[in-house]
């Protein structure tokens, strides 16, 4: 009659698929509430992009290099000037004075202010695109670190309750030890658990304030956890008590979706900043190519000049003021120049020709690092489903443990076993499930976080 208890609890334990269960359902200790409002990865990521100087330095440097994309348009303006000339000519006995104000007018250079300025404007998308690919990879940073904090939270309730689960079997165990009603081997097995849960808990609390200290350094700013005070166990640590204030607010994904790796190519191209940037510099090669080209061929100015001599004393006698003035258009063509021209037109070739070379180096490491990311989340997939099943089987099996106390099938020893298993699995499940979900962002960021993953 009990086996068809137990067979009748089993199934009526068993859920309909695999899905984890909610954590609402399954914590066994509410963490405390926090006492300022909760942060999100999202505003978490934005708080980052205030603080962090180097992306501050961007605004500047984009603004300097718009600058020198505006110099070259002063070769268009008019050019003043004004000269005086202090001497004595040849014969005279006294000083004379020359004043002159000439203006000068570029009309066209065929290597002139429109070249340079298409080839500064590149400079300045370089720095822009510079400025977005540091902000998606602080983007990626902050993500990270989020969901490592968020997860150390998460499993702050099932930590606590391993421990006093844990515990409390491993005393009663102790007890039948002692009364001689444990085997050797059992008791064994018993202090081997106990040391691996002690092991869980010293890595969790060793690792919490490196956790929060990621987040502070990418976010720019300190934070607190969100946790209850609580007593850290004796053989942990000699630090008994941390206390933290702030929540961390974040969805876990019903599911995570991975496509064929051809796609994450695609979005790559269209979305790295890398291939951007290796584009203008490409393009800034052409320029240099073009200007040095056509640096051989005529300027056409227009020019003018006004001035005066002032009196001249001469002996006795004194010479009146002269005014002057003239005007045209100058041609000035450029018919040697000790091959100056010739050798920057093979510069820039040379330069383009690396700069080619080097885009197709960066396209291939870009592949390779789409690929190490795409089979690290493939394998993280992997672990999270069967993990998944590992958490479902615990759980029923708690469930089982239960209702076979009440009919006083097993003792609590075994029941706290069982809860001590699940709470094992809850905190292995949540570990795994935030490393998957990071190694999807790590994805995201490698093919440039794309619309369709962002």
């Amino acid at each position: 009659m009990i086996f068809f208890v137990i067979l009748f609890l089993m199934f009526a334990y068993l859920p309909a698929n695999y899905a984890k269960p909610s954590l609402a359902e399954s914590k066994p200790v509410a963490a405390a509430a926090a006492t300022s409002t909760p942060l999100t990865i999202t505003e978490a990521v934005e708080i980052a992009m205030l603080n962090k100087p180097n992306l501050q330095t961007y605004k500047h440097a984009i603004e300097a290099s718009k600058a020198r994309g505006m110099q070259v348009w002063s070769e268009y303006l008019p050019h003043v000037g004004l000269m005086a000339d202090i001497g004595q000519k040849n014969g005279g006995d006294g000083l004379q004075t020359q004043i002159t104000m000439d203006a000068q007018q570029l009309i066209y250079s065929f290597a002139g202010p429109i070249e340079k300025y298409k080839k500064a404007k590149k400079q300045t998308n370089i720095t822009q695109l510079a400025n977005d690919k540091d902000k998606k990879a602080i983007k990626n940073a902050v993500e990270c670190a989020f969901l490592e904090c968020w997860k150390v939270q998460q499993q702050h309730a099932f930590i606590n309750a391993l421990h006093t689960s844990s515990t409390s079997t491993y005393k009663k165990q102790a007890c039948a030890n002692k009364l001689k009603l444990l085997d050797k081997s059992d008791w064994l097995k018993s202090k081997s658990d106990y040391a691996k849960n002690l092991a869980i808990l010293d890595k969790y609390y060793q690792g919490i304030e490196l956790t929060q200290k990621k987040l502070e350094f990418f976010m720019g700013q300190p934070i607190d956890l969100a946790l209850t005070t609580f007593e850290k166990p004796s053989a942990i640590s000699n630090n008994k008590q941390h206390i933290v204030t702030l929540a961390l607010e974040w969805k876990e994904p019903k599911d995570i979706n991975i496509l064929p790796l051809t796609t994450y190519y695609k979005y790559a191209t269209g979305n790295k900043e890398e291939l951007k940037i290796a584009d203008q510099q490409i393009g800034i090669a052409k320029d240099q190519i073009y200007i040095a080209q056509r640096s051989d061929l005529p300027t056409i100015s227009a020019y003018g000049a006004s001035g005066g001599f002032l009196a001249e004393q001469m002996g006795p006698m004194s010479i009146a003021p002269k005014n002057f003035y003239n005007c045209g258009i100058r041609i000035k063509w450029p018919i040697f120049n000790g091959l100056l021209h010739d050798y920057e037109e093979k510069e820039a070739h040379a330069n383009m020709a690396k700069e080619i070379l080097a885009k197709d180096q960066l396209q291939q490491d870009i592949k390779l690092a789409i690929e190490t990311a795409y089979h690290a989340l493939e394998n993280a997939l992997t672990n999270l489903k069967a993990k998944r099943v590992d958490l479902v089987y615990t759980r029923n099996n708690l469930a089982l443990k239960k209702q076979e106390l009440k009919i006083g099938v097993i003792s609590h020893v075994e029941l706290d076993v069982a809860q001590s298993e699940w709470e094992h699995a809850e905190y292995e499940w949540l570990d795994l499930m935030t490393n998957a979900v990071i190694k999807e962002r790590n994805l995201a960021y490698a093919c440039g976080y794309p619309k369709e993953l962002d």
